[in-house]
C-alpha cells in the first residue's frame, strides 16, 4: 500500500557509466549528495554505487538491490546527483519511479531543482522528451558516419562464419573457413538436413561467429546470408566488394529456392492487424480495458476491426459497445491534431519549459570530458610526432589505434551530452510542436509514437469521450490508481469542460475542449456519438 508521508531515511545512488569517466565522478557525485542532504535534513542510512555501468539499461546489480530493499521500508528518499544517474530511458523511469512511489519513497535529484507542482512535472516529462529527440538525432548523425565505413567495406558488426578481420579493419575470407562454408551449401542442395550440416561443422571443429557450437536453426540464417556472394546490406542500403566473395551466384540462388521449397506452409506468417491504442483505452463504464478484436461478415468475406471492452466480454460486467478500430484511432489522432493547433495550450508548455531553463544545466562533466580529450589528443600528437621521426613499430600502430577509438569515444560522449542540454528558445519549442507528422502521409511507426508520448488514457462512452494528455514524469492514472480516484478525475473533467466555452463564458455547453485542470489536459467531446461508428 502506497504512502501519503516520506520520511527523512535517505539513501544515495551512484553511477559512472565508462572508462571515459573515473572514480573521481562517484567521489564527486557522493561529495554533492551527502552535502545536500545534510541541508535538506535527511539522515543517510545506506549507499548504492554501479561503476561503469550505463543508465539505458536497467541491469545494474546495485540499482536493482536498491529497488527491492524499497520493498522493506528500509529508507524513503532516494537521491541522485541527476535524475540521469538514475535511468535515461523514459520507460524504466517511469517504472521505477511508480514501484518506489507505492513502497513510500520518491526519488530527489541534487542538481536539478524540480518542484512537485504541475509545471515542475510537466517540465521533468517534457524535458525527457527533448532530450530523446536530440539522442534520435544525434544517433542519425553517427548512422550516417557507420554508413561511410559500410560503404569502404570496413567492419562494422559481427564478423559472420568464414571471414575474419583484415590489417585494414574489413572483412576477408578466412582461408580455413571457406571450405566448410563451400560444404554447407553443398550438402543442403544435395538434400542433406540442416542437423546433418550442424553435426558436420561440429564435427570438424569450427563454431559460430560467437565460438558456439552450430544448431539446426543457425543454418539458414547463414545460407541466406548474400555477404558469401560479396554483397551485404547496412540499415537497409546495398553494397557490393567481391574481394569478399565464397560462394558462386548460381550456387547461391539454387540454395535460396531450395530454401523457399523446404518451407512449410503452416509456418508461414500471416500479417496481424496492429492496433494503435492498445493500452491506451478504456471503457467510460466500468473502466475495464478495451482490446482488439476482429471478426468477418455474414457472407464471410469482408474482415472488420473493433476495439471491445473487457468486462463485456470476459467478465460480463458491462453493456458497452464495441467500437470500429479505424472511427476511434482517427479521432484520437485528430484530438492530437488539435492539441497541437491550440496555440493557447503549446504556449503554456514553451514558458514553463523556458521558466524550468533558467535552473537547468550544469556542464562540470562536460568540462571533465573535455580535459580527458584534450589528455588523448596531447598523447596522440607525440605519437604522430614519434611517428614522423621514424620511429614506427608495432606498439606506436597500436597506441595509435587505441588513441584514436579513445578519441572518438570521448567526442561522441560530449556531443551527446551537449545534445541534452540544448537551451531552446520558445520559437524552437513551438516549432517541435508544429512539425509533428500528423497528417494523411504519417507511417504507423509515426502515430504510434504520437499516442504512445503524448496520450495517457482514453476513456469512451456511447456519447462522449475523454482523452487525457500525458505530460507527467509517470502516468498521472495508472493500474495502481483506485477506481474512486480515476472516477473524480474523470466526473470533475467532466464538469469543468461543460462550463467552459471558446470564449471563456460558463453558460453554455461546447461541443469539444482542450483545457488544464491542475496538472492534467484533458480533451473532451459529446460529438463523438455522432461519428461512433461512421
Amino acid at each position: 500500500m502506497q504512502k501519503n508521508k516520506y520520511g527523512n531515511r535517505c539513501v544515495i545512488y551512484a553511477r559512472y557509466s565508462c572508462h571515459n569517466q573515473t572514480e573521481q565522478s562517484i567521489e564527486g557525485q557522493l561529495a554533492d549528495c551527502e552535502k545536500f542532504a545534510e541541508k535538506q535534513g535527511l539522515q543517510i542510512v545506506n549507499r548504492y554505487i554501479d561503476r561503469a555501468l550505463t543508465a539505458t539499461t536497467d541491469k545494474r546489480p546495485q540499482f536493482q538491490q536498491m529497488i527491492k530493499d524499497s520493498a522493506k521500508e528500509l529508507f524513503d528518499v532516494v537521491l541522485v546527483w541527476k535524475l540521469d544517474r538514475f535511468a535515461r530511458n523514459r520507460y524504466d523511469s517511469a517504472v521505477y519511479k511508480r514501484r518506489l512511489k507505492n513502497n513510500g519513497v520518491r526519488v530527489m535529484s541534487v542538481m536539478e531543482n524540480i518542484s512537485d507542482s504541475p509545471e515542475g512535472v510537466l517540465m521533468e516529462s517534457v524535458l525527457e522528451g527533448f532530450a530523446e529527440y536530440f539522442s534520435r538525432d544525434l544517433a542519425q548523425k553517427v548512422l550516417r558516419g557507420m554508413h561511410e565505413t559500410a560503404k569502404k567495406h570496413k567492419i562494422t558488426g559481427a564478423i559472420p562464419f568464414g571471414y575474419m578481420r583484415s590489417p585494414e579493419n574489413t572483412y576477408i575470407p578466412d582461408e580455413r573457413a571457406v571450405p566448410a562454408v563451400r560444404k554447407m551449401f553443398e550438402m543442403y542442395l544435395a538434400g542433406e538436413s540442416k542437423t546433418d550440416i550442424a553435426n558436420y561443422l561440429n564435427a570438424h571443429g569450427y563454431h559460430t561467429s560467437y565460438g558456439n557450437p552450430f544448431t539446426r536453426d543457425s543454418i539458414t540464417p547463414l545460407m541466406r546470408n548474400t555477404r558469401y556472394v560479396g554483397r551485404y546490406t547496412y540499415d537497409g542500403v546495398e553494397f557490393a566488394d567481391e574481394n569478399q566473395r565464397i560462394i558462386d551466384d548460381e550456387t547461391f540462388n539454387k540454395v535460396q529456392l531450395q530454401i523457399k521449397a523446404n518451407k512449410r506452409t503452416g509456418s508461414m506468417r500471416r500479417a496481424k492487424e496492429r492496433y494503435l491504442l492498445t493500452g491506451k483505452i478504456y471503457c467510460g463504464y466500468c473502466k475495464s480495458h478495451m482490446h482488439g478484436e476482429s471478426g468477418r461478415s455474414g457472407d464471410g468475406k469482408t474482415k472488420h476491426y473493433y476495439y471491445m471492452c473487457t468486462g463485456r466480454k470476459k467478465q460480463h460486467i458491462c453493456t458497452s459497445k464495441s467500437i470500429k478500430k479505424d472511427a476511434i484511432e482517427s479521432y484520437v489522432l485528430n484530438a492530437i491534431k488539435s492539441l497541437i493547433n491550440n496555440s493557447k495550450i503549446i504556449e503554456r508548455i514553451a514558458d514553463a519549459i523556458i521558466k524550468r531553463q533558467e535552473h537547468s544545466a550544469d556542464n562540470s562533466d562536460i568540462a571533465i570530458m573535455e580535459k580527458q580529450l584534450a589528455e588523448v589528443n596531447r598523447k596522440l600528437k607525440n605519437v604522430m610526432t614519434a611517428i614522423e621521426d621514424g620511429i614506427i613499430t608495432g606498439t606506436t600502430h597500436a597506441r595509435l589505434k587505441e588513441l584514436e577509438a579513445q578519441q572518438s569515444q570521448i567526442q561522441y560522449d560530449i556531443d551527446v551530452k551537449r545534445s541534452q542540454r540544448v537551451q531552446f528558445s520558445k520559437a524552437q519549442i513551438i516549432d517541435f510542436f508544429n512539425d509533428l507528422n500528423i497528417g494523411a502521409d504519417a507511417t504507423w511507426q509515426e502515430k504510434q509514437i504520437l499516442i504512445k508520448e503524448l496520450v495517457n488514457r482514453v476513456y469512451l462512452w456511447s456519447d462522449k469521450i475523454v482523452i487525457i494528455f500525458n505530460f507527467a514524469s509517470t502516468p498521472c492514472i495508472n493500474d495502481d490508481t483506485d477506481e474512486a480516484e480515476i472516477e473524480r478525475i474523470i466526473k470533475t473533467a467532466i464538469t469543468e469542460s461543460s462550463a467552459i466555452t471558446v470564449s471563456g463564458s460558463p453558460h453554455c455547453l461546447t461541443t469539444e475542449q482542450i483545457y488544464f485542470s491542475g496538472s492534467l489536459l484533458f480533451f473532451i467531446s459529446w460529438r463523438y456519438i455522432n461519428s461512433r461508428n461512421g
